[in-house]
């Protein structure tokens, strides 16, 4: 009985030690690929609910901007900060679970910081 308390002690020692070795930060470039791997999903979702606003060049675009810097006031270009990882999230998210792309944008609207909207925006640029 010992034994085997002992054991059980050591099995949940290992655990706990193998999850906070996979603590590593998450990368950008990490969650932009899970959101282009959603892209496809999400369109579909949008369009089973009637919503043809969206297509899958639209989706990857806004998948896309989770890597790219942010506008930089200082050189007039995409060259400033890269996008916060909450924000990333957030986008990522909207993609992979929001009942339609506009649905899911609408909820990470109010999550996210207004360089990263803007950002997101340019999807849209109206031409």
């Amino acid at each position: 009985m010992r034994f085997s308390m002992l054991l059980t002690g050591l099995a949940g020692a290992g655990l706990f030690l193998s999850a906070c070795a996979s603590t590593e930060p998450e990368r950008l470039e990490d969650i932009e690929t899970r959101a282009m791997a959603a892209c496809p999903a999400a369109v579909e979702r949008s369009n089973d609910a009637g919503d043809y606003s969206y297509d899958l060049a639209t989706c990857e675009c806004i998948a896309g901007r989770i890597t790219t810097p942010l506008w930089s006031d200082a050189d007039s270009a995409y060259s400033g900060d890269p996008m916060p990882i909450r924000d990333a999230k957030a986008i990522a998210r909207a993609i992979r679970q929001g009942a339609t792309l506009k649905d899911g944008l609408e909820a990470a609207k109010s999550e996210i910081s207004v360089p990263s909207a803007n950002s997101v925006n340019t999807c849209f640029s109206k031409y």
